[in-house]
């Protein structure tokens, strides 16, 4: 599966949302475009990068299945900088073109 960064800032500011932390599955976690293979996957992608707190509660028949109890302090620096519409478009326009 690919990495979706988009989909990335969308969980990391879904978490920032939220009282009790995050896990993946529950209804008012579903976001728009995204099936819950890759917002599982993703889940995961985020704590393997250090920006937030979690853990794998994938099965061995499973496909991958991550949760997020809080965000790091990475994690908030970097919605501090993504949470902007137009920054983030900006970063991704120049991440683009550097590719």
């Amino acid at each position: 599966m690919k990495r979706d960064k988009n989909l990335i800032r969308e969980i990391l500011l879904a978490v920032e949302a939220s009282d009790s932390g995050w896990a993946p599955g529950p209804e008012e976690y579903k976001i728009e475009g995204y099936t819950d293979a890759q917002i599982n996957y993703h889940a995961l992608l985020i704590v393997d990068a250090g920006l937030a707190i979690g853990g794998d509660i994938s099965e061995m028949s499973s496909p991958a299945q991550g949760y997020i109890s809080r965000l790091t302090w990475d994690g908030h620096e970097f919605l501090d900088v993504a949470r902007d519409d137009s920054i983030w478009n900006q970063a991704q326009s120049i991440a683009k073109a550097k590719v």
